[in-house]
């Protein structure tokens, strides 16, 4: 665990520093967020010959794949069921990238396998049908098609749901168990609630909701999201010494880096 506890200070002492990802917002143009990027830990995964943004792109995913691998192996064995936990999250969401770009023709990163043998993977990606390819991940396995809710709606709108209920689920057993994390995730599974409650009109995880903060009440439903993620983060960002000795200090790292992910990606695509 202290040498856990070591590569996670590491790559949090990694991050990028406050003055220079405000030189990132303020920059006017792609070309000069890639010069920025060389001054940080995403300059060895640049790629030249690629075109900027497609290079800047690439070298955060590259990245962030890489520090879940080497946090994987950090992890003592008896706490890897829990890690696997945690990143099932993530692989969720590049699943849930490959199915728009497939299916509904949305460009995005090709597929960065996390739990499965990435060969196998990309080929039942291109050759099967998305039932075949779903059933072909270890993940997929865990995907309900069939929730009762989601009945109705047009089968290409019932992966997204299913994959996102997923997540929810997840969270649900990550709160059994873990303990620094726990009210967090129980915070953020009570504002989804609400979130789920609104945009559905009817309940659809047996999670009490918790409506949000006065001030974000009125606000259309995508920018509650966006104010629910920063949120969050802060509360992990509160909790992360008092996780200082937990393998649960990997999750709040994984999303600090996440974060700084976003908000590049922010500016790259704008």
């Amino acid at each position: 665990m202290d040498y856990l506890n070591a590569y996670l200070s590491g790559i949090r002492g990694s991050f990028i520093p406050e003055h220079l990802m405000d030189e990132i917002e303020k920059a006017t143009s792609v070309a000069s967020i890639f010069d920025l990027l060389k001054k940080t830990h995403y300059g060895k995964y640049l790629d030249y010959r690629e075109s900027i943004q497609s290079s800047i792109e690439k070298a955060l995913e590259k990245r962030f794949i890489e520090v879940i691998h080497k946090i994987g192996k950090a992890v003592p064995e008896s706490y890897q069921d829990l890690y696997r936990l945690f990143i099932y999250e993530y692989e969720a969401r590049y699943v849930l990238l490959n199915y728009d770009q497939k299916y509904r023709g949305v460009e995005n990163p090709r597929l960065y396998s996390l739990l499965d043998n990435k060969q196998k993977l990309m080929k039942a990606y291109k050759t099967r049908s998305l039932l075949s390819f779903l059933r072909s991940m270890k993940m997929g396995r865990e995907i309900n098609l069939d929730l009762e809710f989601a009945k109705d709606m047009k089968p290409e709108d019932r992966v997204p749901v299913a994959l996102d209920y997923l997540v929810l689920e997840i969270k649900r057993e990550l709160i059994k168990r873990t303990k620094v994390i726990s009210s967090v995730l129980k915070k953020e599974l009570a504002y989804r609630a609400y979130i789920l409650e609104r945009y559905l009109g009817k309940p659809i995880i047996p999670v009490k909701p918790l409506p949000p903060p006065e001030e974000w009440k009125d606000k259309p439903l995508e920018e509650i999201e966006y104010l629910l993620e920063e949120y969050i983060l802060s509360l992990y960002r509160k909790k992360y010494p008092a996780s200082w000795y937990l393998v649960e200090k990997a999750y709040v790292v994984l999303k600090m880096l996440e974060h700084e992910k976003l908000q590049i990606l922010k500016k790259v695509r704008v």
